[in-house]
């Protein structure tokens, strides 16, 4: 289901339109312009056809509009900081359309942002559209290692578990060299391009306005908004 919601949603929409192009595709858990990053990680283009024909693959059969398997719909809500967030109300309303033409029902739950955040930090969520800064060295341990639950004073709120993952992510953490750093969050990468922690949208480009007289000044791109759901 994760990778057919990959496919159905129109990504590049929200890039271009949404983000009037301030923004770029996410596929994986690191930006494409982050010098980790992996360009042989997997690409989910936006294609509706494809995402169908995965859910019927997984026994999900349209009934009424809405997909369904073993008696069970395939239907959840979405909770947003959409209330007092338009920008957020504008990408949950397409992820709804997408996702909907594909046979799933979404339904929005749009709160101002204090309350979506403490729905989010409690777990009180289905599905989340939440935007994360990514740190300047990758490392999503707190974010999705099994172990980092909130219990475990970590922020794996969505309780995330792959013991796969775990490995990557704690070798790259404890990796003796640079190079060996780089091949285990290659390797993680391409497990997350697989097995989606998250459904990956974009990365907002950041731009800086600097006066004239100002020389000396670089905007470090290593801090980008990334927004997964």
């Amino acid at each position: 289901v994760k990778r057919a919601m990959m496919y159905a949603i129109d990504r590049n929409f929200i890039t271009t339109g949404i983000m009037s192009g301030q923004a770029d595709i996410l596929n994986g858990p690191l930006p494409s312009f982050s010098p980790y990053y992996d360009s042989r990680v997997q690409r989910y283009p936006y294609d509706p056809a494809r995402a169908r024909k995965l859910l019927d693959a997984a026994g999900w059969k349209l009934a009424g509009g809405v997909r369904a398997k073993d008696g069970r719909q395939l239907r959840f809500a979405l909770k947003t900081g959409g209330a007092t967030d338009a920008i957020a109300s504008n990408i949950a309303e397409l992820i709804q359309a997408d996702l909907r033409a594909v046979g799933i029902d979404c339904t929005l739950e749009n709160e101002e942002l204090q309350t979506f955040f403490e729905d989010l930090h409690n777990s009180r969520f289905q599905v989340a559209l939440r935007g994360i800064i990514l740190p300047a060295y990758p490392d999503d341990y707190r974010s999705y290692d099994s172990k980092q639950t909130r219990a475990a004073g970590g922020y794996n709120i969505g309780f995330y578990n792959n013991p796969e993952i775990d490995r990557a992510i704690e070798a790259a953490r404890s990796a003796p060299s640079a190079a060996v750093a780089k091949q285990e969050l290659d390797r993680y990468q391409e497990l997350a391009a697989s097995d989606l922690p998250v459904i990956y949208l974009y990365s907002i480009r950041l731009g800086a306005v600097v006066p004239a007289k100002v020389t000396g000044f670089d905007l470090d791109p290593l801090a980008p908004a990334a927004l997964p759901m």
